[in-house]
């Protein structure tokens, strides 16, 4: 299994109502396509008046991966409304191989 991890920072009066959008847009998307094992969204309100959230969706193959990402599978996957929530974001995203997954269900 290969997890993916892409984050994004909001200011926090804008954190609340980005979860939501994010469950609609990249969550609901890579749920949706074949391939997807699952999806976590985490979310830390820090000090500086930023909430970062981390989005980690764990996939069967590199095939499913291209199937949500495209080609470029490093690339983030972006939507129009994201500048509207968005202070900051990873352009790129990391992979990382399954080395355990217990206690999550399954």
């Amino acid at each position: 299994m290969i997890a993916r991890r892409w984050r994004v920072w909001t200011t926090h009066d804008k954190a609340e109502e980005l979860e939501p959008y994010l469950q609609r847009t990249g969550v609901g998307e890579a749920l949706s396509t074949p391939g997807n094992q699952g999806a976590l969204l985490l979310r830390a309100d820090g000090d500086d008046g930023r909430g970062e959230f981390t989005l980690l969706t764990f996939w069967a193959t590199w095939e499913a991966i291209t199937a949500f990402a495209g080609e470029d599978v490093n690339k983030a996957v972006l939507y129009p409304q994201d500048h509207a929530y968005f202070t900051d974001w990873d352009e790129r995203v990391e992979h990382m191989t399954v080395a355990s997954w217990s206690g999550l269900g399954n």
